[in-house]
């Protein structure tokens, strides 16, 4: 079944881009540039999380702890996912997962979570 998890974040970009193909032509200039008007959404997630083991939820929802997380991106990889900032649903993948460990909280990791897709529900 699907996992839900809370992340802690202390930063989140939302960037909306234009995808129209572009399509070099030969001797041209130019290249063809062809808009559908689609677009994209690109977010990244940033913030702590704890070491593992931390078994914390809130509201009934766990909050994802390193661990957690790392499994949670490797489950995920594949397959698009749904997050949710402040009501606002993404439907996305996740392009890029890192995590730093601070030299001066040696429990905590700076996680930095970036994925690729669509709004689905603009509120």
């Amino acid at each position: 079944g699907a996992v839900t998890y809370r992340l802690i974040a202390n930063s989140i970009s939302i960037v909306y881009e234009r995808a129209p193909l572009v399509a070099p032509l030969p001797g041209a200039n130019n290249p063809l540039l062809i808009d559908l008007g689609q677009f994209k959404v690109s977010l990244s997630i940033e913030g702590l999380v704890t070491d593992n083991d931390t078994d914390r939820t809130d509201g009934g929802i766990a909050i994802a702890d390193k661990d957690d997380l790392e499994v949670a991106v490797r489950d995920w990889w594949n397959n698009t996912i749904q997050i949710t900032v402040s009501g606002d649903i993404y439907t996305v993948r996740i392009s890029r997962c890192a995590f730093e460990l601070r030299a001066t909280e040696e429990t905590r990791w700076k996680y930095t979570l970036a994925a690729i897709g669509y709004a689905s529900t603009i509120s």
